[in-house]
């Protein structure tokens, strides 16, 4: 941040429109190099009704049909295509701790959240002509158009948030949500319905944040069950959000004003009395919140039930044994390298074979049951930590990278929008930079793809995860932070 004080004196409106057009630009090339048939994606129908779009690529391929489009050199291609995902990355960082420097230096208006919305626009409409994307979802233009009002309705609920709990960050937060070139590529270019996930998600904080009365709270458990319907991954939430929502009755009042121009959002949430009474009364309150969302959440999945092939779709969601793009797929090699190590000692005979075939899934079963056992753990120490707004939006974020890390047994980059909408109502810190990071890296998953028959693509987790996390540990280690968990200490002081 201390660099952006020396830079040039101009209107913080023009630099954002020099910047943005740095971003169309960039958008426009990666329209033009976005992969074909080299990793077998889905043809989008403006490869076939604006031939134009892919006419700065025609150099690198040696077939003119749409059908048949070949690149002579793919590896050029992914290598430029790396260095496009590199520069939006550059400039999205950039743009990002200028945003937070302007919301520090200058009175914020409501007419600052045309900025994000109009550039989001602009650049989602851009990527809605990608020539290909990588997901069987957006079968036309409606669901990507759909997919990006979502996340322009997003961008709105999180100036609306931002607003009650940290207004000196509305314009740094909604832009690092709305400029990100993941959410837009994701969204707006391979149409995915993590859009709509959000919007329930974010609809649920607000209502929550608002503390106006069970009604209100009834209606954010309602959205909570749509989100829970929508994807599994809000199960992991559904827990945190409700206690947040039991636990945010205090005596003091979240409207006091801080001195750095943001809300009093570390005052602890939990009751001073300790009385039977009182415990009985956070049970009942945890209880039929948390009835309401599963009931809706199985309101709107009745009708779609059709026994056990719906229960086999369920329970092929949470199938591990295949690891595809995941942290835990590096973390198997050495395990699986020390098993086959012990049968080799251990067996030397004819039956060798078979007993050396299950080295591998004997290996797979340590791994998940080791990454398991620590999530578990990490989740109910990060349930314990509930206070308040800062440490709930920190929670969630741990949550969902944890989920990542240690459980997910494939990736694609399109996993980092669960976490991504939480950072952005977060206060900016090395892991909010951390988790930013990381949804550039993830866009590298695309041009790796071509290496992805390669021996070598097992280790790509390495470059992916590895940055953002080195980045975490070496700030940590110089900032004297704690490792244990990331939050306000000055919500450990705070009395009743």
């Amino acid at each position: 941040m201390k660099a952006l004080k020396s830079l040039p004196r101009i209107s913080p409106l023009t630099c954002f429109l020099l910047l943005g057009s740095v971003f169309e630009l960039l958008y426009l090339l990666l329209c033009s190099l976005f992969p074909f048939n080299a990793t077998n994606p889905i043809s989008s129908p403006s490869s076939m009704d604006w031939f134009w779009i892919i006419a700065p690529s025609q150099p690198l391929v040696f077939k003119t049909g749409v059908s048949s489009l070949k690149f002579s050199d793919p590896g050029i291609h992914f290598m430029l295509l790396s260095l496009i995902i590199i520069a939006l990355s550059i400039i999205y960082l950039y743009t990002v701790g200028y945003a937070f420097h302007i919301s520090n230096n200058k009175s914020i208006t409501s007419r600052w959240l045309l900025l994000p919305v109009i550039g989001a626009t602009t650049f989602g409409l851009t990527l809605m002509i990608l020539p290909a994307f990588f997901n069987d979802e957006a079968n036309s233009y409606i669901f990507k158009s759909l997919a990006l009002l979502s996340h322009l309705i997003n961008c709105v609920l999180i100036w609306a948030i931002l607003t009650n709990v940290a207004p000196a960050r509305r314009v740094g937060g909604t832009i690092l949500y709305a400029w990100n070139p993941l959410a837009l590529i994701e969204l707006a270019g391979n149409g995915h319905n993590e859009g709509f996930l959000i919007c329930f998600l974010l609809l649920t904080i607000l209502l929550v944040i608002q503390q106006k009365g069970r009604w209100y709270d009834f209606w954010a458990m309602i959205f909570l069950g749509c989100a829970m319907s929508m994807n599994f991954i809000t199960l992991l939430f559904a827990p945190m959000i409700i206690c947040f929502c039991v636990l945010r009755k205090t005596k003091h009042s979240t409207n006091l004003q801080r001195s750095d121009g943001e809300r009093n959002t570390n005052i602890n949430f939990l009751p001073p009395a300790t009385s039977k009474g009182n415990y009985i009364q956070l049970l009942w309150g945890f209880t039929w919140r948390a009835i309401v969302a599963l009931t809706t959440m199985s309101a709107i999945y009745l009708p779609f039930w059709h026994r056990r092939s719906t229960y086999l779709s369920f329970t092929s969601f949470f199938d591990m044994q295949y690891f595809l793009h995941s942290p835990l797929s590096v973390l198997v090699i050495p395990v699986q390298w020390l098993n086959r190590l012990l049968f080799l000692s251990l067996y030397l005979s004819t039956a060798l074979s078979s007993d050396y075939l299950q080295a591998v899934p004997a290996a797979n079963m340590a791994v998940q049951a080791s990454a398991m056992f620590i999530f578990i753990l990490l989740y109910f120490y990060i349930l314990s930590k509930v206070r308040s707004i800062d440490t709930f939006l920190t929670g969630l974020c741990l949550t969902s990278l944890g989920f990542l890390i240690l459980l997910s047994a494939q990736f694609w980059p399109w996993f980092i929008l669960w976490v991504l909408w939480i950072i952005a109502l977060r206060r900016f810190d090395e892991l909010t930079l951390s988790v930013l990071l990381l949804s550039c890296t993830a866009l590298l998953t695309y041009p790796f793809l071509y290496i992805d028959n390669l021996p070598i693509a097992i280790y790509q987790p390495i470059l992916i995860f590895g940055i953002p996390l080195i980045y975490l540990i070496t700030r940590l280690k110089r900032s004297n932070e704690r490792m244990t968990f990331f939050y306000d200490r000055r919500s450990e002081t705070a009395k009743n």
